[in-house]
């Protein structure tokens, strides 16, 4: 899930996505030789944040499909898909957040690796990113990860 928290100045683009499903707020880089996107791994800079603009159609036209379900959430591969990239001072709250290792308000994150490829991590020494935690963002009952865009820095 990615949701807009301040700021309007970002770019998008539109791209395939790669052979994985893959959900809105991942963190994605672009391969320019296939022409796709896919997760983003170990990476601070030229990364994006992964969108879809999810328009229910036939008998689920008429109905309430929450922005958090499968069907709204999930982007399959193949499919085209909008990527972010949000300027500095723009804020935004994403779900792709891995936090087996705590964060804290100021940390750096940076895309993960392995297993958290696509999904932010705190930043360790040596890092470049321009992605700060800010703090918990309650979206309802669901839990995001606000995130701010600043300088790039190396940590």
């Amino acid at each position: 899930m990615i949701r807009n928290i301040m700021g309007s100045s970002y770019t998008t683009e539109i791209y395939k996505l790669g052979a994985n499903d893959l959900r809105r707020g991942t963190v994605v880089a672009k391969n320019l030789t296939t022409a796709t996107a896919d997760k983003a791994s170990v990476k601070g800079t030229e990364v994006y944040l992964l969108d879809f603009d999810f328009q229910p159609t036939g008998a689920m036209a008429d109905v309430d499909v929450s922005a958090y379900s499968d069907q709204a959430d999930l982007v399959k591969a193949g499919t085209y898909a909008i990527l972010v990239k949000y300027n500095v001072g723009c804020q935004f709250a994403v779900d792709q957040v891995d936090t087996t290792v705590a964060i804290v308000a100021g940390d750096y994150l940076i895309a993960g690796t392995g297993a958290t490829a696509g999904k932010f991590i705190k930043a360790v020494t040596g890092n470049i990113t321009p992605y700060k935690f800010n703090n918990v963002y309650l979206d309802g009952a669901k839990t995001l990860y606000q995130i701010e865009v600043v300088e790039a820095k190396t940590i």
